[in-house]
């Protein structure tokens, strides 16, 4: 009788222990499923920051080449308009010149 209650306590106690074993398991895998959790998480936020930074990173390639773009747009206008007043100042000139053509002898002469 001692022999069985002896082997009911270990058994009793293999039991607590197989317990406290399952216990320690699950333990283990709730902190491995939070672990995985805050992977997941942390891989998400970091995508996340990924695209923000890709993005801002784009708009400011994007205001660079628009800086670009207006600095040629700017000297192609200053060369169009410098080829524009010379083209006036030469027509101007043929004018006066023209004119003076037209004139006679006598306007000439006075002018």
């Amino acid at each position: 009788m001692k022999e069985n209650l002896i082997s009911f306590k270990k058994l009793k106690k293999s039991k607590n222990k197989d317990k406290i074993g399952l216990n320690e398991e699950s333990k283990i895998i709730k902190t491995n499923k939070l672990e995985i959790n805050h992977q997941t998480i942390n891989m998400k936020i970091k995508k996340y920051c990924d695209q923000l930074e890709c993005r801002y990173k784009k708009s400011a390639v994007k205001q660079e080449q628009f800086e670009k773009f207006n600095e040629k747009e700017k000297f192609i206008k200053k060369k169009e308009l410098k080829r524009f007043y010379k083209s006036k100042e030469s027509k101007v000139i043929e004018n006066e010149n023209n004119f003076y053509k037209s004139l006679s002898n006598e306007y000439k002469e006075i002018l």
